[in-house]
């Protein structure tokens, strides 16, 4: 079972990073803890401004950059869409569409249990492994389709 990743959780996590916790950390843990669609820097930003218009976009993206220092956060790389980032902590894969960029967690214990390559834990420390199949979404498929 994970910790619950409400406001109280996010204070004690920036306290054991020695991180102050500011109106805007604040206000960018807020609209993660909102949006489940692996958001980019953009969407975070947009977000932001809507309730604050006086952070900066470099002021989210360096806080997103922190989030992922303290473990907050998981980056992905996303298909043409750059960057994007995972709030979910649990261990999980990922189903990435290649047209519209929709990305899907789902958990496979099939997948979790495949071993890490001798030639990967030999030269390297794991620190997570996690699948990203890149399909067309059913919604994409459907629109092709019908051009």
């Amino acid at each position: 079972m994970t910790e619950k990743r409400d406001m109280d959780w996010f204070v004690k996590k920036c306290r054991e990073y020695g991180m102050k916790v500011t109106p805007q950390r604040t206000l960018v843990f807020e609209i993660l803890s909102m949006l489940h669609n692996h958001p980019t820097v953009a969407a975070v930003a947009r977000e932001v401004a809507l309730r604050s218009p006086n952070v900066s976009f470099d002021t989210v993206n360096r806080t997103l950059q922190t989030f992922v220092d303290m473990g907050i956060l998981h980056k992905i790389p996303a298909t043409g869409n750059g960057l994007r980032f995972d709030t979910n902590p649990l261990p999980h894969h990922h189903v990435q569409c290649v047209r519209c960029g929709r990305i899907v967690d789902f958990e496979s214990p099939e997948l979790d249990s495949i071993p890490v390559p001798k030639a990967v834990s030999a030269r390297y420390k794991v620190l997570s492994k996690m699948v990203v199949f890149e399909t067309v979404c059913d919604e994409c498929a459907r629109s092709k389709q019908v051009r």
